[in-house]
């Protein structure tokens, strides 16, 4: 597999913004799911439709998140908002590490071509969050 640049998107404002930006041609389609199982039916659904449609699509898989120094800490802060969440959207709270990891892991496994990241909390902005210029696998759609 090839290295390239992480495909991550967050909402600012209420508007979603991608950090590593598409190409023009391709469109973006934001999806939700309970987990990756999930979001990986949903996104060869997504990308069959496209496909018999001949539309160059990519998938950003939601994900709200929440990091810390270290898991414990992360858990802890996060859990006087953790019912506020969607339960119908991936949540993951540990490590900046663990987070990019997940991202990684996202991509290795097709399940998404990117991630909307949705900080459960406030938080420092998406970008200071997962470099995406640091490189990692990408999907291709």
């Amino acid at each position: 597999m090839s290295q390239a640049t992480r495909r991550i998107a967050e909402v600012r404002c209420g508007e979603w913004h991608e950090i590593t930006p598409t190409p023009e041609d391709v469109q973006t389609v934001r999806v939700c799911a309970t987990d990756l199982g999930e979001a990986l039916i949903t996104t060869a659904r997504i990308r069959d439709e496209a496909h018999q449609a001949e539309r160059k699509i990519a998938v950003y898989l939601d994900v709200v998140y929440h990091v810390a120094d270290d898991a414990r800490k992360a858990r802890q802060e996060a859990a006087p908002y953790t019912g506020q969440a969607s339960p119908r959207t991936v949540m993951y709270i540990g490590t900046r590490a663990g987070l990019t990891g997940l991202i990684d892991d996202i991509a290795a496994a097709d399940v998404a071509d990117g991630v909307t990241l949705l900080p459960l909390l406030p938080t420092p902005r998406s970008a200071e969050i997962v470099r995406p210029s640091e490189p990692g696998p990408r999907i291709s759609a």
